[in-house]
């Protein structure tokens, strides 16, 4: 299956070939935070990680 979007083809891609995922945003936001509940939720890693301040 292709997408069509802005006239230019895009192939579909499944969740298993998903392998980068970008976390930005300001300073003091919780971008570290949010990473390491997900990696804990899904079990990824075994313990919730701490920052430093």
């Amino acid at each position: 299956m292709v997408l069509k979007i802005s006239g230019e083809a895009m192939a579909k891609v499944t969740t298993v070939d998903l392998r980068n995922v970008a976390v930005v945003g300001h300073g003091d936001t919780g971008k570290t935070t949010l990473v390491s509940a997900c990696l804990y939720t899904t079990g990824t890693v075994n313990r919730m990680g701490l920052v430093d301040q």
